[in-house]
């Protein structure tokens, strides 16, 4: 109770130092992905010391006529080993084309799975073997959500289902999908399914 009502006393952005010995025993638990003030990509240790970029080429816009590109949706594959993320680019504030990638950690090296114009992904999932990202994205006229799949090695995505809103969990032998889309206040028909991939 004495120590913490000490630091409770302490005044705002004081940092109580650490043991030296901290980082050798606390047990190591994998890697973390965010996105920098800068809107790149980096993956550190979980002490936050080494910091490493995947990637250096985001841009954000001076002015609406500008360039833009800037990274979103780090996901890690169920091992540990890949990282699948979007890049955004477009012009004028506006966004035009969206592509994703996906990064082996190991080696660093970056694959472009998937890019398009009008359907661009926002939400990530890995399959459990490791073999497929699938993913949400908006279709091309905006008015329901496609569930897309996409080989990490790349090739031709495939489209799985569709509906709004839309939910979805991959079994454990990633050859099936239980999906929820739609409901009742919703123009497009509600379905539970097992979608068999």
């Amino acid at each position: 109770i004495i120590i913490f009502s000490i630091t409770a006393c302490l005044p705002k952005n004081v940092q109580v130092p650490q043991s030296p010995l901290l980082p050798v025993l606390e047990r190591k638990s994998g890697l973390i992905a965010y996105i920098g003030l800068d809107g790149n990509i980096y993956i550190t240790d979980q002490s936050g010391r080494t910091p490493s970029a995947l990637t250096d080429d985001a841009a954000m816009p001076e002015d609406q006529s500008s360039p833009l590109r800037y990274y979103q949706n780090p996901t890690w594959s169920e091992d540990g080993s890949q990282l699948a993320f979007v890049a955004v680019n477009g012009e004028g504030g506006s966004q035009t084309l969206s592509e994703m990638y996906v990064t082996n950690v190991d080696d660093e090296t970056s694959n472009k799975v998937y890019s398009s114009e009008t359907e661009h992904p926002f939400y990530l999932y890995w399959s459990p073997d490791n073999e497929n990202v699938s993913f949400l994205s908006n279709d091309s006229t905006g008015q329901s959500l496609l569930l897309q799949s996409v080989s990490v090695n790349g090739g031709e995505r495939v489209i799985l289902d569709s509906g709004s809103p839309y939910y979805w969990s991959w079994a454990p032998d990633g050859n099936t999908m239980i999906v929820h889309s739609g409901n009742v206040n919703s123009t497009i028909p509600e379905h539970i399914a097992f979608l068999k991939v």
